[in-house]
């Protein structure tokens, strides 16, 4: 897998957010997964169950259209913030 420039990984940003399948998405979310885990601390559990809650979590926000919302409201602010200097 390799990326690009900031237009083609925005491409497959939108595109994986956007229900696209395949190794980057996998990529993506095994990175959520841990990301998730290491946020949320679960350490009551197996290290193996705290990656697979975070990649159900990260399967779930990226199927239910969240993270695509959340990536939506982070362009509005940013084209904000530029518009304001």
């Amino acid at each position: 897998m390799a990326g690009g420039d900031a237009a083609f990984n925005a491409k497959i940003t939108r595109g994986i957010f956007n229900g696209q399948v395949g190794p980057m998405r996998d990529a993506v979310t095994l990175n959520a997964a841990f990301a998730i885990a290491a946020f949320k601390g679960d350490f009551h559990l197996t290290l193996q169950n705290q990656i697979a809650n975070g990649l159900v979590m990260a399967n779930q926000a990226l199927d239910s259209g969240a993270a695509l919302s959340v990536l939506s409201k982070w362009i509005e602010l940013s084209n904000a913030i530029v518009s304001a200097r």
